[in-house]
């Protein structure tokens, strides 16, 4: 005999109650557990988007900042208002790290050589990827490739 047709045959000895009781617990166990586990991955897939929306409006935050500076400048915008602690910012020119900057409570601080390397070969896509920088902790990144466009004028 199954385990399923030994529970039945020791539920056909009990009373209707017994047996109504019961299979009333397990629907509600089963529901609940369905649930908790919805709510979860749907809870999930919300901060993650959410997370991921954000470091999206960093970055072109950080674009805008920059657009407007000369090439080779800082990571200024990192001091402007609205940088949450635990921004990070880098400047990647030619494939190597120029300059790289976290926002602490205290303001902005130069990345050390091991929390750069963490960032080394991440693909200038537009998309977003998760890494792990030593001392900081997992960060959601993207990398977007920085054109220059200076204003012109034509004469008429």
């Amino acid at each position: 005999m199954t385990a399923v047709r030994r529970a039945l045959a020791h539920l056909r000895g009990r009373s209707l109650r017994a047996r109504m009781v019961l299979v009333h617990a397990v629907t509600l166990a089963v529901v609940c557990t369905a649930m908790a586990v919805a709510t979860v991955l749907v809870q999930r897939w919300y901060l993650i988007r959410d997370l991921d929306q954000r470091v999206t409006d960093a970055a072109e935050h950080s674009q805008g900042g920059r657009e407007h500076g000369p090439p080779g400048a800082s990571l200024g915008f990192l001091n402007e208002r609205g940088q949450h602690t635990g921004t990070l910012a880098a400047l990647v020119e030619g494939g190597r790290i120029t300059a790289a900057e976290v926002v602490t409570d205290e303001g902005p601080r130069t990345l050390t050589t091991v929390e750069r390397a963490a960032l080394g070969g991440l693909p200038a896509d537009g998309t977003l990827h998760t890494r792990t920088i030593p001392g900081l902790g997992a960060y959601r990144l993207t990398a977007v490739t920085e054109t220059w466009a200076r204003p012109c004028w034509r004469p008429r």
